[in-house]
């Protein structure tokens, strides 16, 4: 497992293992910064955009 990965997955089962309203706090926190937000959507937009021509292909 390369650096990133190692980081992004430390951080993924870090995130799923807070009790619930802590998640959502942090959830919270990513949705009011504005160029993570986007950051998000972009990703959002382009996996829903895969997964529709992996349906359709």
């Amino acid at each position: 497992m390369k650096i990133k990965e190692a980081s992004s997955e430390l951080f993924w089962r870090a995130l799923k293992e807070l009790p619930r309203n802590e998640r959502e706090g942090v959830i919270r926190r990513m949705i009011k910064d504005r160029e993570f937000m986007e950051d998000m959507i972009d990703m959002i937009t382009k996996q829903c955009g895969e997964v529709a021509e992996d349906s359709f292909g």
